[in-house]
């Protein structure tokens, strides 16, 4: 195994402690998952072969199967039906698609575009995809206002639940 002391499944591990502990209060858990970035996955599960990419895709897939374990905890404590589960990030990553690897040089899609993946089922219908552009700095006005709660004073971004709501009623 590629992985160190310090990992996502360490960051996931707390967590799960967490949710034993305190599963049954009101709760609020944000999670920092760095491993993508510092490349670490298990060769032992790798799909991919060597090149740099192929290495980032194999850190893809091990977080991907670090954080199932935590989606699994919540469904098996019964947790899931009300739980709001947010998944982004900061940046993604070039591999040669415009002469450049890495991030953090330039602002083409393959770096600025990334996932912002909600988990709603208390609220919405699964599946829903919403085609338009947003920034991270929406992410706590929108989360502010599915939950119903007061915006955010002076905040930069602004609620996309327009958009979702539209793209769930198929607009």
């Amino acid at each position: 195994m590629l992985f160190r002391s310090g990992t996502d499944q360490d960051t996931i591990n707390s967590a799960i402690e967490f949710l034993r502990s305190h599963g049954g209060e009101r709760w609020f858990l944000y999670l920092h998952l760095m491993d993508v970035h510092q490349y670490v996955y298990d060769e032992d599960t790798a799909l991919f072969g060597t090149t740099y990419s192929d290495i980032y895709d194999n850190s893809i897939r091990w977080v991907d199967r670090v954080l199932g374990s935590l989606i699994r905890q919540l469904d098996g404590r019964g947790l899931r039906d009300r739980t709001l589960v947010v998944i982004a990030a900061d940046h993604g990553e070039a591999f040669g698609e415009h002469g450049r690897e890495g991030h953090a040089r330039d602002v083409y899609g393959e770096v600025t575009t990334t996932p912002f993946v909600l988990s709603l089922p208390f609220r919405l219908e699964p599946g829903i995809v919403v085609e338009a552009p947003t920034e991270n700095v929406d992410i706590w006005p929108t989360l502010l206002d599915l939950l119903g709660l007061p915006p955010l004073e002076g905040a930069d971004g602004r609620s996309r639940l327009p958009e979702i709501l539209a793209a769930a009623r198929g607009e």
